[in-house]
């Protein structure tokens, strides 16, 4: 049999789907994506057992079949390829014909490839996209990479009746970003791993449609548009993590978002390479930022004027957190907000791009040396 399809939507759509496959895996079925086509469709899925992502394209065929074919060789071939019209002639292997070659690769029996149940009693949500992804892309850069603390190694959704909350950390800082346009009918929280955080991030990018979230104690599945994503989530409780959010923290700068990172870009230079140490001290309408590393006699310091309220403070922060969590954050100014030097920092943007949305981002402070 015969199918028509154009290269550049086959490519876009393996490229994504790829991201799901692991290259060491114990089954070698799962080397390879799934072909499924029927009227006038390709469904492409790829697997590890853990997440499962399949998608659909239009294509041209008036024939059923499926098979396997090995992902590695396919998706190098497909990168190389520039953007034209495809015929992929399928018998006993595949031939993928263009317009100046063709190329043979092996097939697998699609029966060999495994098979996955509903989801029994599953809740439902309905996300809009962009929210989706701009609560997974605030929050991601926060989580854990210790398999130890499995809990802290993905990003918690917290459904409210009222609310969306979303919540990365990885103890060190904290990143809360909440949403009061979506709502549920009932509470859960669960927490989504690593992996399906990239896969989605990716998906979604540029898309205006729903996401649809069906999820029990155990799994959770993204459909949306011509993806449908299946998740294994974290068997794990997530920390209380209202409970370490300071609520009064009366000593307050305010200060361009812009300024604020450039300045901690230049000083962390000059920080230790192992702890990334810097002192703030805050002044009346200014603070001094120091970056010092004393084994190699290297000292960086910078004043920037800011707008500030209560007591003078020193206090130390790692430059990293600070600058990813800076970075991550909507343009304009940003008050940063403290009680005490041995009390987290509480960074939030003095306008947010929506009413409906609100983030914090808390960064625990460092020992400074005397």
């Amino acid at each position: 049999m015969q199918v028509l399809v154009q290269s550049q939507t086959l490519t876009k759509h393996l490229s994504i789907v790829k991201s799901t496959i692991n290259s060491n895996h114990s089954m070698p079925i799962l080397y390879s994506f799934l072909f499924e086509i029927s009227q006038n469709k390709i469904k492409i899925t790829g697997s590890d057992l853990e997440n499962t992502l399949s998608t659909e394209i239009e294509c041209e065929c008036t024939e059923e079949i499926s098979f396997c074919v090995e992902a590695d060789t396919l998706m190098d071939l497909m990168k190389a390829i520039p953007s034209q019209p495809l015929t992929l002639k399928i018998e006993k292997e595949i031939e993928i014909i263009t317009t100046s070659g063709n190329y043979n690769m092996p097939i697998s029996d699609a029966k060999e490839f495994p098979t996955f149940a509903e989801l029994e009693n599953p809740s439902t949500l309905l996300v809009p996209a962009h929210i989706l992804n701009a609560g997974l892309t605030k929050t991601s850069f926060a989580i854990g990479t210790d398999d130890l603390r499995a809990q802290l190694c993905g990003v918690c959704f917290d459904i409210k009746t009222d609310r969306l909350i979303f919540i990365g950390t990885n103890a060190n800082m904290l990143v809360k970003y909440t949403r009061t346009d979506v709502t549920s009918q009932e509470e859960n929280q669960f927490i989504l791993p690593r992996k399906p955080i990239a896969v989605l991030k990716s998906a979604l990018s540029g898309l205006d449609c729903d996401v649809e979230m069906r999820y029990n104690i155990q799994n959770v599945v993204f459909t949306f548009e011509n993806f449908n994503l299946i998740c294994r989530l974290i068997d794990a409780k997530y920390p209380a993590y209202d409970s370490v959010i300071h609520k009064e923290n009366p000593i307050t700068l305010e200060i361009k978002k812009s300024e604020l990172l450039g300045s901690l870009k230049r000083i962390s230079i000059f920080s230790n390479k192992t702890t990334h140490q810097i002192s703030l001290d805050k002044k009346q309408n200014e603070i001094i930022l120091v970056g010092e590393d004393v084994d190699y006699s290297n000292k960086g310091v910078e004043t920037l004027n800011c707008i500030t309220d209560g007591d003078e403070m020193k206090i130390g922060f790692n430059s990293r957190f600070l600058s990813e969590m800076l970075s991550n954050m909507s343009d304009g100014d940003v008050r940063l907000s403290m009680s005490a030097p041995n009390q987290a920092g509480i960074l939030t943007p003095l306008k947010e791009n929506s009413e409906n949305e609100e983030t914090l981002m808390l960064v625990m402070p460092v020992m400074l040396n005397k």
